[in-house]
């Protein structure tokens, strides 16, 4: 389905492609159905191997044509973005739906426009809306999601300036719902006639109370590292912090992604643990926790991936059925594609899937037995076969993103390959942190609240010392030519098949299972 999506957008305008791909995919799908039914009534034994061949070649073949109308439907959903808009002057009414990024500079708000006057005309209207506000003055510091404002500004929609060959930066802003911006006057905003609509999203509340929370307990650079890593709002982080982390190779720790969200799984699954719950029980707390979770932060793709490998694996280990990580992999990316044929041009979504599928194809070490022995050696060595497969894995996941990653920032973060070891552990720590500051929060526990603010405080300090250290160790390394397009395909085809092997690893002998591990 994949290299169908990809063919697609070969043609000079895919959107041409959908009703003949869709057509050709209903049409060989049946006939590949068809084919098994004919072989499995009319054939046995090896009479069978011909129509399985036919069956085989007409289901992939349907496949390429399913891609392909994915990539045709993902064309006809996105209209061309003008390069410089002109800016019109507009009045809005609406209500406010997030304030996380109220502090932030230019201060924002996600607003829900309702109505929009251009000169004076007033139509109805249903958009979402980024308020920005350039003068502290004129800060609403007083809104809160749900606050029903009219607000006179500068209103400018998406734009298409872009280099040639990268994304335009206007689609970013697509994927969030977001129709535009407007620069707000600083004496245009006012509270409608009635100011507050019951009824606002719990979500949005909720990231409200914990961004106040954070802002109002720790430190300003770990309250901005804490926004980042639990509510994905990067907006207070500064300028040269996120250098640190890009040139480090250690960016994936400010987005939201699935090592977020498995830590948080993990800790569910702790807690039901803890407090003995039954199976089916156990099941629902962490899976509570884990969508829960997912919607709040906006439910970004790699969050998305994370949720649904999540509920798979757990949810078929309560099923007491076998669970392919690999498997739960393609069932996840293809349920995205799916609901929206446009995410896998999502530059989230590529990285995700790609860091995921080089860590199913590194695994682990797969240790066959040297931990025998005197107790010092072994546990000395089972210290090096773990730390051996910290350092696999973290090589796993570069050698699955290394190139969109040079596509996109034109440069290769050659710190990564070592600080990732050190990082990934702290990010658990400090995440762990924060959901106990955040259950004190909540439940008003005034002593441990106090005591998981001082460690939060300790603990992201030092994160941020040493993502500094090793950035500034090691600096990136420039690219003067990005590979093309067929160079990652093919680091990619031959990921899908490390990872294959390694599944089909877990079922053969020891013997075989560490041939096909090599």
């Amino acid at each position: 389905m994949a290299a169908g999506h990809a063919l697609a957008w070969r043609w000079s305008v895919p959107a041409q492609l959908h009703g003949a791909a869709l057509g050709a995919s209903l049409g060989l799908g049946g006939a590949s159905l068809l084919a098994a039914a004919f072989g499995s009534r009319r054939a046995a034994g090896a009479r069978r191997a011909p129509f399985q061949r036919v069956e085989a070649a007409l289901g992939a073949l349907a496949l390429l044509a399913a891609g392909a109308a994915l990539g045709a439907e993902a064309d006809a959903a996105s209209p061309p973005l003008p390069v410089h808009p002109r800016p019109v002057r507009v009045r809005i009414e609406g209500r406010v739906l997030d304030t996380t990024a109220l502090e932030a500079r230019p201060s924002t708000i996600l607003f829900e426009a309702r109505r929009v006057a251009v000169g004076e005309r007033w139509a109805p209207c249903a958009a979402r809306v980024a308020l920005r506000f350039g003068d502290d003055a004129g800060v609403p510091r007083w809104a809160f999601p749900g606050l029903c404002l009219s607000v006179s500004g500068t209103y400018r929609p998406p734009e298409d300036a872009r280099n040639p060959g990268t994304e335009a930066p206007g689609r970013w802003m697509e994927r969030l719902g977001v129709a535009g911006t407007v620069e707000a006057d600083p004496l245009g905003v006012e509270a409608s006639v009635d100011p507050v609509e019951r009824g606002a999203a719990a979500t949005w509340v909720w990231r409200d109370r914990i961004a106040r929370a954070f802002d109002a307990a720790l430190a300003p650079p770990v309250a901005a590292l804490a926004r980042g890593m639990i509510l994905g709002d990067r907006s207070m982080i500064a300028p040269a912090t996120r250098d640190d982390f890009r040139d480090g190779g250690t960016i994936h720790i400010l987005s939201i992604s699935g090592l977020h969200v498995c830590i948080l799984g993990g800790f569910a699954a702790l807690l039901a643990a803890a407090v003995r719950l039954a199976l089916a029980p156990s099941l629902a707390v962490e899976l509570a926790a884990v969508w829960g979770y997912t919607l709040l932060v906006g439910a970004p793709a790699s969050a998305l991936r994370a949720a649904l490998l999540w509920t798979a694996v757990r949810g078929g280990r309560a099923a007491g059925r076998e669970v392919r990580p690999f498997a739960a992999w393609g069932i996840a990316g293809l349920g995205l594609h799916l609901a929206d044929p446009r995410s896998v041009h999502d530059p989230g979504f590529q990285l995700s899937f790609a860091a995921v599928l080089g860590l199913l194809a590194a695994g682990g070490l797969g240790g066959d037995g040297g931990d025998s022995g005197p107790g010092v050696l072994q546990r000395a060595r089972r210290a090096l076969r773990g730390a051996g497969a910290i350092a696999l894995q973290s090589a796993g996941a570069t050698s699955g993103t290394a190139g969109i990653a040079a596509r996109l920032f034109g440069a290769l973060p050659a710190a990564s390959f070592f600080l990732n070891v050190a990082v990934v552990p702290l990010c658990g720590i400090f995440m762990a942190e924060s959901f106990l500051f955040l259950a004190a929060e909540i439940l008003r526990v005034p002593f441990v609240r106090q005591g998981a603010a001082g460690a939060l405080d300790a603990s992201g300090l030092l994160l941020l010392a040493v993502n500094q250290w090793g950035a500034g160790a090691v600096a990136p390394w420039p690219l003067h030519r990005v590979p093309g397009a067929g160079a990652i395909a093919g680091s990619a085809a031959l990921l899908l098949l490390g990872a294959a092997l390694r599944e089909r690893a877990r079922h053969q002998p020891p013997r075989a299972a560490r041939r096909l591990r090599r």
